[in-house]
């Protein structure tokens, strides 16, 4: 893999449970850790659904080995060149 072609910043987040105050939980998210990779996005299409407009992209993310060892299936990351979406 060429490393000029890491161009953008990907950010996992792992779910956790917090406090809310009242004796109950509810879900948050931490930051687990950050890497650079090489995002493209492949296909966005819109499509109305029951009166609701709805955008659903499909994306290529490739990342070293080595840098996301320690990422779970489960995590959340967002791409931070973009404008902030969570995947």
């Amino acid at each position: 893999m060429d490393a000029g072609k890491l161009n953008s910043r990907i950010l996992f987040y792992r779910a956790n449970q917090v406090s809310d105050g009242f004796g109950g939980f509810t879900v948050g998210f931490t930051a687990s850790s950050s890497v650079w990779g090489h995002y493209k996005q492949i296909n966005g299409s819109i499509d109305d659904e029951s009166g609701v407009r709805q955008r659903a992209i499909t994306a290529e993310v490739i990342c070293r080995k080595k840098s996301v060892e320690g990422i779970s299936i489960e995590d959340v990351f967002r791409i931070d060149s973009t404008s902030g979406a969570n995947y």
